[in-house]
């Protein structure tokens, strides 16, 4: 992502990587992850089905990627 080309960063799995690591360190994963994309132009596609999540889980998540 260094060189400023744009980049296209794709996370597969959304459910199995809270289930092995948890909700929480996911979230920070993915809010760091945010924070990389917008300071280097990449964009960041996240695939998954979120209806494990409780509803509270589900907003939080929301807001992050929005």
């Amino acid at each position: 992502m260094r060189d400023r080309k744009k980049s296209l960063i794709v996370i597969d799995g959304l459910e199995y990587l809270i289930l092995e690591n948890g909700f929480t360190p996911v979230m920070k994963f993915l809010s760091t992850l945010r924070d990389y994309a917008l300071l280097y132009g990449a964009t960041v596609i996240l695939v998954g089905d979120d209806s494990f999540l409780d509803e509270k889980e589900r907003h939080f998540l929301r807001i992050l990627l929005s």
